[in-house]
């Protein structure tokens, strides 16, 4: 089934800081420029009609903390671990999302380009 998302979605790793939510970071796992998803290794309360600034450390850019503002969008537990997925609203760091974002999809095109060129068939021995 195919989504329909306004944003392409790119699968990512980071650190996200939230003390409102969580003593304990947690860890991105997808960003688009329109949301993100966090997994935490813990119960994590929220009000889903609350807004909430995140500090993200993305794994591609280690000296480059974006500071986002995030509404909840959906919450899914299971045992010790919550699953958060974030709708992200216009924030001072916003130019930089866009920057990270153009930069994974380029990436993304580059790959897609290298893999198509290599193509070489399978040889069973």
């Amino acid at each position: 089934m195919e989504e329909l998302r306004q944003h392409n979605r790119f699968y990512d790793f980071g650190r996200v800081e939230c003390s409102n939510l969580c003593v304990l970071p947690g860890i991105l796992t997808d960003i688009s420029l329109s949301g993100l998803k966090v997994t935490y290794n813990a119960p994590v309360s929220v009000v889903m009609e609350e807004e909430y600034e995140v500090h993200i450390r993305l794994s591609k850019l280690v000296d480059t903390q974006l500071t986002l503002l995030v509404v909840p969008v959906w919450k899914f537990e299971q045992g010790d671990k919550t699953q958060l997925g974030f709708s992200i609203l216009w924030s001072k760091d916003s130019n930089k999302l866009e920057e990270y974002i153009s930069m994974l999809s380029a990436e993304e095109k580059s790959f897609e380009r290298v893999s198509e060129q290599e193509e070489v068939p399978c040889q069973f021995i």
